[in-house]
């Protein structure tokens, strides 16, 4: 397992955003920093179906939590409606949410409540040098810092992979 460097405190005042790029890490750094929050992962697709069709959901199954319980939504623009009823926990019920994500651009460019200052953004980048144990400058260089392409057997055929999807 590779550290990430991020600065998350283990014990959250403050929500946040966490966006990076797809295949920064994101979820795996959530699920291995914080393995005892509730995790709610919208790329389950059964989940999303039911905060697509009813968001209230997401306070109905919250608000009897403690003041201060840690609430990680990974994939928050798959179901930015879910927003209002983290603004309502949050502002209700004292919780702290980690939203997760790839693109802040998605949610603002549509007009979805950015919790007005209520969460700060915080950012993971790809791998940097200090995190890779023997790191491997030519590795860096031919076949970038995504964490899956740097530590792929076949880096090569999985950068091209990426590419082809991302042109």
């Amino acid at each position: 397992m590779i550290e990430r460097i991020c600065h998350i405190d283990k014990e959250l005042e403050d929500s946040i955003f966490l966006f990076g790029a797809r295949q920064t890490g994101k979820s795996t750094f959530l699920r291995q920093k914080f393995p005892d929050s509730i995790y709610i992962d919208l790329l389950d697709t059964t989940i999303k179906g039911r905060f697509s069709r009813r968001p209230s959901l997401l306070y109905e199954m919250l608000s009897n939590k403690e003041v201060g319980t840690l609430v990680i939504i990974d994939e928050i623009p798959e179901v930015p409606e879910l927003l209002n009823e983290v603004h309502r926990l949050m502002s209700e019920k004292g919780l702290v949410f980690i939203l997760c994500g790839s693109s802040a651009r998605k949610l603002k460019r549509k007009g979805y409540n950015t919790l007005g200052g209520r969460a700060y953004p915080v950012y993971l980048f790809p791998f940097v040098s200090a995190e890779i144990p023997d790191f491997d400058l030519q590795q860096a260089i031919n076949y970038g810092m995504l964490p899956p392409h740097y530590l792929a057997k076949n880096p090569h055929r999985r950068l091209s992979a990426y590419i082809d999807v991302y042109p």
